[in-house]
C-alpha cells in the first residue's frame, strides 16, 4: 500500500510513513506470560487505529512493531497530531488482573522526499525505523522525526559487511565490531557476538563456548 500510494502523482510532502515501537514488551511478556502480551497488542492497536482518525492506515510488522501509512494533503502536521494522539492514547492504563498497565511506545516519522520516493517503499520504512530507533536511544515514550544523519538500515548493513570485508582480508575474522558499525536495532545483539567465521571446531572458536555467529 504504501508503495502505491508513493506511485501517485507528487507524493513527496502528502506521503509518511510511522513507525511505532512499544517500550518495555519483553519485560512484560516476561512477567505477565503471552497471553498478557497478546491482549497488550490488541490495546495497542486500537490506540493507534483510534490516533489515525481516519487519516492513515495501521499494520503490525511482527512482534510489537507498528507502522502506520498517512497520506494527506498537510502530512507533516497530521502525522505530529496523530504521534500526540498516540501517547496521550496509552496514557490510559490497561487492566490486567489486579494491575492497571500503563504501556508507552517510541515514535518514528519519515515524510516522503524525493530520495525516498526513488528508493520506494522500503526506503521510507527504513527512515522511519530509523527515527524511531533514536527515539528509544534518547529516552523512549517520545517521538522524532528522521533526518540526514540517521543512519538508515541498509546504510548499517553496509556498514558491517565492510567491515567484516575488511577483517577477512587482515586475516583477523574474529576482530570486533566497533560501535559505529553495530546494527541499527539495539535489541538486536548479533553484531556484537563474536564471529567464527565458520569454524566446526569449538577450541578454535573465539567466542569460547558463548553464543556466536557462524
Amino acid at each position: 500500500m504504501l508503495q502505491e500510494v508513493l506511485d501517485q502523482p507528487d507524493p513527496d510532502k502528502r506521503v509518511g510513513a510511522m513507525a511505532v515501537d512499544l517500550d518495555g514488551f519483553k519485560a512484560l511478556n516476561d512477567r505477565f506470560g503471552h497471553a498478557t502480551g497478546d491482549s497488550a497488542l490488541a490495546h495497542v492497536a486500537g490506540v493507534l487505529r483510534a490516533a489515525t482518525g481516519g487519516h492513515g492506515t495501521v499494520a503490525r510488522i511482527g512482534g510489537d512493531e507498528f507502522v502506520i501509512v498517512v497520506q494527506d494533503a498537510d502530512c507533516s502536521k497530521t502525522m505530529y497530531s496523530i504521534a500526540s494522539a498516540i501517547h496521550d492514547g496509552l496514557k490510559r492504563p490497561m487492566p490486567v488482573k489486579r494491575h492497571q498497565l500503563t504501556l508507552h511506545a517510541s515514535i518514528g516519522i519519515a515524510l516522503a522526499d524525493e530520495e525516498t520516493v526513488a528508493g520506494g517503499a522500503s526506503t521510507l520504512l527504513s527512515a522511519a525505523d530509523a527515527a524511531m530507533y533514536r527515539a528509544k536511544q534518547t529516552g523512549k515514550s517520545r517521538t522524532e522525526v528522521f533526518d540526514s544523519s540517521m543512519h538508515t538500515a541498509s546504510d548499517t548493513s553496509t556498514a558491517i559487511m565492510a567491515e567484516l570485508a575488511d577483517g577477512i582480508e587482515r586475516g583477523e575474522p574474529g576482530a570486533p565490531l566497533s560501535a559505529d558499525s553495530r546494527a541499527s536495532r539495539p535489541g538486536r545483539s548479533w553484531a556484537t557476538r563474536p564471529w567464527c567465521g565458520g569454524s566446526t571446531r569449538r577450541a578454535a572458536c573465539s567466542c569460547r563456548g558463548r553464543s556466536c555467529r557462524t
